[in-house]
């Protein structure tokens, strides 16, 4: 019995000096954000595309911080490196639940709440900085949800180039 418990002790003991020297020794970057800063929608060349064919991308209920801030992305021009413009989807001045749609039939972005319209290229709303649109080396397209205004705050508009 005696020979049992200490056989379990010593298990017991190797598992611990195990994990203690894998834990040292592996470099975990322990990070106490949970909000995701960056929304990475896909490749350039693809969205580019589908924006061409159907209109901007409109993410209304992404997880986390984003959920809370409604973002739509257009792309102009021809160049998929280019042209790049990420903005609130929800217009100024109006509550955080009134989110715009794309009306396919006319291609306007809608707001029946606030009785508005606005352009697919999310002229008239909250954009977000040249700065937080940017593409990886990968060619994704990677967006800085950290810039984007509380829902319903007034920023200035600002087109990316």
């Amino acid at each position: 019995m005696l020979a049992g418990l200490a056989a379990l002790v010593a298990i017991g003991l190797a598992l611990w000096g195990i994990s203690a020297f894998v834990s040292s020794s592996t470099k975990v970057k322990v990070s106490t954000d949970l909000a995701e800063r960056y929304f990475r929608p896909g490749g350039v060349d693809r969205l580019a595309k589908l924006i061409a064919k159907d209109g901007p991308l409109l993410f209304p209920s992404l997880v986390g911080d984003a959920g809370r801030k409604p973002v739509g992305i257009g792309h102009v021009g021809e160049d998929p490196l280019k042209g790049w413009r990420a903005f609130s989807l929800v217009p100024p001045g109006a509550p955080g639940d009134c989110v715009l749609a794309l009306d396919q039939s006319t291609g306007q972005l809608t707001a029946p709440c606030a009785g508005r319209t606005y352009p697919p290229d999310g002229t008239g709303l909250i954009v977000l900085p040249v700065t937080a649109v940017t593409i990886d080396p990968d060619r994704q397209l990677v967006v800085d949800l950290r810039t984007l205004p509380a829902v319903g705050a007034n920023a200035s508009t600002t087109a990316v180039g």
